[in-house]
Parts: C-alpha cells; sequence; structure tokens
C-alpha cells in the first residue's frame, strides 16, 4: 500500500532540449513500509502561451505568465521564456519587490520608464493553476500613452454628450 508523505508535489520546471518546450515536473513523495518512492507528471506548458498571446487589452498591450519560483512561463518574447524575471526586467524586479510579491498572491502595479523613454504600465493579477497552492502571475504590460489616449477618448465623448444634454434641456425649457 502506497501512503502519500505530503498531498503538495515538488516542483520544477524544465526545458525538452529537443522542442525548447518548458515543462512543469511535479512529483508526489510515496512511502511504503519497505521502501519510499515518487511518482512524478511532467505537464507541457507550451499551451499557455496561446493564452497569453490573446490577451491584449490595448493594439499595443502584451501578456506573460510567471511563476510562484519567478520563473517567465510564457512571454512575446520567446527567448525570455524559462529566465528569471529578476533577469529579464533587473532593476524594476528588485525595486518593486516582484517576485516576493507573486509569492504572497498580491495583486499589484507600478509604471516604469523603459530604455526608448517610454511610460509602460506592468499589471499584475494571481492566478491558480490546478489545485496548486502556489499561485502564479498573469503580467499585463500597456504603454500609458495608449491608455491615457482611451481616457482622453472617453473624456471627449462624454464632454459632447453632455454639451447636447445641455442643448436639448435649454431648448425644452
Amino acid at each position: 500500500k502506497l501512503t502519500p508523505l505530503s498531498t503538495l508535489p515538488c516542483l520544477r520546471f524544465v526545458e525538452n532540449p529537443k522542442t525548447k518546450n518548458l515543462s512543469q515536473a511535479s512529483v508526489y513523495p510515496f512511502f511504503t513500509t519497505a521502501d519510499s518512492s515518487a511518482i512524478g507528471v511532467d505537464i507541457d506548458l507550451d499551451r499557455f502561451q496561446h493564452i497569453t498571446d490573446s490577451i491584449k487589452p490595448f493594439s499595443d498591450s502584451y501578456s506573460f505568465f510567471i511563476s510562484n519560483e519567478g520563473k517567465i512561463i510564457t512571454h512575446t518574447d520567446r527567448t525570455f521564456i524559462n529566465q528569471s524575471v529578476d533577469e529579464v526586467l533587473g532593476e524594476i524586479s528588485t525595486a518593486h519587490n516582484v517576485i516576493n510579491e507573486i509569492k504572497k498572491g498580491n495583486k499589484f502595479s507600478f509604471i516604469h520608464k523603459n530604455e526608448q523613454n517610454q511610460r509602460l504600465y506592468y499589471s499584475f493579477a494571481p492566478i491558480q493553476i490546478g489545485a496548486s497552492t502556489t499561485p502564479w502571475s498573469l503580467v499585463v504590460v500597456t504603454n500609458m500613452k495608449t491608455i491615457n489616449k482611451a481616457g482622453y477618448q472617453f473624456i471627449a465623448r462624454a464632454t459632447v454628450l453632455m454639451i447636447f444634454g445641455l442643448i436639448l434641456l435649454a431648448a425644452i425649457t
């Protein structure tokens, strides 16, 4: 009879050398009275890439997943996959305690000016993958010019509607 040592798996990420796809290796330790064993499962994480590729709230937005350990799981720039978020974002990650916030399962955001002098809005939202107790983070990055443009368009429409409403009200009274 197998008795689980833990209901939580030991997780790690591995890259398939042939396909370069990232996989999550989940190992569950078991023991019997005679010896101990482990059962493992590899899950191809490439299936998550199409999800983040489709999340674009604005035309110039992009999104990606970061694991609870701070590894980039998906990204529009495939060279970032399986790298630490600290390596990819550098000082931005450190300044905003990105890995610690992800480990805590917090929702957070910040604005950072990149090398091209663009102000980028980073939004992090915790997500649960299956029955895992370690949340990942979905990150959406959008240029602040795009966000501000949408806000200005809303204000312009609201102003036109308000003026139209005042003219209509004046005509009725």
